[in-house]
């Protein structure tokens, strides 16, 4: 048996597990783009990965796993902040000691460098075999508490124990697009959030995969965009903003190889709980460009943002830009002053090709991307957040859920 705490950061399968079953490892990092850039537009059409692995469905609870909540799922209210600190409290007060004995480490899913750490993929000896997500980091960055881990990282982003509290609030909440939490661990080294495995890896790992049928468009972008625009839709219904949505950042899970493909999201670190915040977070081509101005801006409309890059990444193998910061990046430059229509005119699919992306992307999806990549926060599309309503109502702006190309 491996154990996590031997090995910060295994890199090793297991070789019992079939490859079929062995879940794609993630990285934070954008560079991730340059193994499929080269790829684009690829003809080949790889099996769906269906797998048998136990899911969500399937697991037993876990004894430190508790539902305080006593709000029914689909209201949408917003949600308090001493919800979620108690939260915060509870799973802080209630760390079980982690066993060797009780694990069995299959694989490294991701890097976890802005917490110190990574995610594995790990076998739970004592509940029939169950796989989970466990993301391991050190008791030195993590803290016993949030309230500490405040006080000695009083200028950090990342935020673990807030993590877990709006995970394990959303959760209670019957927000279904979050993974299962199973409760934290910790050792005299490392400390481990548990939560279920989602079985097909992240948004990332499905830049090369074409369908099985029919074109991409609608037989694999529609169907996880939808339910990633009515995730964050009701997550900012619940008074929540993600502030770090990215393709990384957006699991899909398989509960059961006849169910269509579900999305998780996850990395609730950097979230807030205030509409309007100032300062800027998130990955650099991810971040709405008023993030970088004096003042506040409204996070509702720079997640409407990120969600728009996640498209156009997933539909061109290709990020519209490098960095949305001022005078950064060219490509964002030309977008900002002839519009994105007039880029996606001219771009071309890849750098060998005469085709441009206006000739492969169909007028509904490029209208969306418009949408919801417009530079001016105040022209861009909403998610149909209840707040927007009178805009919407009022043709003041768009919601992205109405939008023809979700509806084709």
């Amino acid at each position: 048996m491996i154990s996590l705490s031997m090995t910060p950061c295994y890199r090793g399968v297991a070789k019992w597990l079939p490859q079929r079953m062995r879940p794609q490892r993630r990285s934070t990092s954008e560079d991730r783009l340059g193994v499929v850039s080269g790829k684009a537009w690829a003809t080949t059409s790889p099996a769906s990965r269906i797998s048998d692995i136990d899911t969500v469905d399937t697991l037993p609870e876990f004894p430190c796993v508790s539902s305080s909540s006593t709000t029914s799922a689909g209201d949408t209210d917003a949600a308090e902040e001493h919800e979620i600190e108690q939260r915060m409290a509870d799973a802080a007060s209630h760390v079980l000691p982690w066993r060797l004995q009780d694990w069995e480490v299959v694989e490294q899913l991701q890097e976890a460098p802005r917490n110190q750490g990574c995610v594995v993929l790990a076998k739970s000896l004592q509940h029939g075999g169950v796989f989970a997500a466990v993301k391991q980091m050190p008791n030195t960055w993590v803290a016993a508490s949030h309230a500490e881990f405040a006080r000695q990282h009083p200028e950090s982003a990342e935020r673990p124990w807030f993590d877990v509290g709006v995970v394990n609030y959303l959760h209670d909440r019957g927000f279904e697009h979050v993974c299962r939490p199973l409760g934290v661990f910790r050792d005299t080294f490392s400390t481990y959030v548990v939560s279920s495995y989602a079985t097909q890896g992240d948004l990332f790992s499905w830049l090369p995969r074409e369908p099985e049928q029919g074109d991409r468009e609608s037989g694999i972008l529609r169907p996880l965009m939808q339910q990633l625009f009515e995730a964050v839709r009701r997550l900012h219904d619940l008074g929540i903003a993600h502030n770090d949505l990215s393709l990384e950042n957006v699991l899909v899970t398989q509960e059961d190889p006849l169910d269509a493909p579900s999305i998780k999201l996850v990395d609730f670190g950097m979230a807030s709980l205030a509409r309007r915040d100032r300062g800027f977070s998130g990955k650099r081509s991810y971040i709405a460009p008023e993030q970088h101005e004096e003042g506040a801006c409204d996070r509702f409309l720079s997640d409407a943002f990120a969600a728009g890059v996640c498209l156009f990444t997933l539909a061109t193998r290709s990020y519209p830009w490098d960095s949305t910061r001022p005078g950064a990046c060219k490509r964002f430059q030309f977008i900002t002053k002839h519009g994105l229509r007039a880029y996606i005119a001219r771009k071309r699919i890849r750098s060998s090709s005469d085709v441009r992306l206006a000739q492969v992307l169909s007028f509904d999806l490029v209208d969306m991307l418009d949408a919801l990549l417009a530079p001016q926060p105040q022209a861009r599309a909403c998610m149909g957040e209840q707040c927007f309503k009178d805009d919407i109502v009022s043709g003041v702006r768009r919601s992205a859920l109405s939008m023809p190309w979700l509806s084709a």
